[in-house]
């Protein structure tokens, strides 16, 4: 369920409507600039947004390599996606831990996902329920206003999960590693080191 839950948020935030389990289905191009039209607008009412590789620019796969290690050692370039509702914008960057077949989109399971959410205001802020999708998170001390780190061990994946929030901006970091990966060592301080320089 766990899964089936993470992997439908993200689907929404790549820029596509979630996939039925066991099928596909089209997305728009990362690339394209998507109109406001019923095909721009995903299951849960999220507006597809226009996103380039620009918005992924920072951190860059040599930084990615370098602050998380061996698990990193062949990320690819991120692919962007971008979306907006209710006044909150979000910026989703897939680094893919493995190479991605051209035509295919990154398996969450096997990546590294930064959004990047902003909100309009504090209720903006309050309404995306903080920290989002983490298993008994725990609260971390100098990053941002408020964090919070947290692991989800689930039955073919593990994720690291980091998230800050600072004024009227969210940032969280998933790590996703087949279960069968050995433990990430240190994964709170790679990736609060990594959201440092965000």
């Amino acid at each position: 369920m766990w899964a089936v839950a993470a992997v439908l948020g993200l689907a929404g935030c790549m820029g596509g409507p979630a996939a039925p389990v066991g099928g596909s289905t089209s997305t728009v191009p990362s690339s394209s600039a998507a109109s406001p039209s019923e095909s721009s607008v995903t299951r849960d009412g999220r507006t597809i947004l226009p996103a380039v590789p620009e918005d992924c620019s920072t951190p860059t796969a040599d930084d990615v390599r370098s602050r998380l290690g061996s698990v990193a050692a062949s990320v690819q370039t991120p692919q962007a996606s971008a979306s907006t509702k209710d006044g909150v914008s979000t910026v989703t960057c897939v680094y893919s831990l493995i190479p991605v077949p051209v035509g295919q989109m990154p398996d969450p399971g096997n990546a590294l996902v930064l959004t990047t959410t902003k909100a309009p205001d504090s209720a903006g802020i309050a309404a995306l329920g903080l920290p989002r999708l983490m298993m008994s998170p725990e609260p971390v001390e100098g990053a941002g206003e408020r964090a919070w780190f947290g692991v989800n061990r689930l039955s073919a994946t593990t994720e690291y999960v980091f998230e800050s929030v600072q004024g009227l901006t969210a940032i969280r970091a998933s790590l996703g590693v087949p279960s069968s990966t050995p433990e990430v060592g240190d994964a709170k301080q790679r990736l609060q080191a990594l959201l440092s320089g965000l």
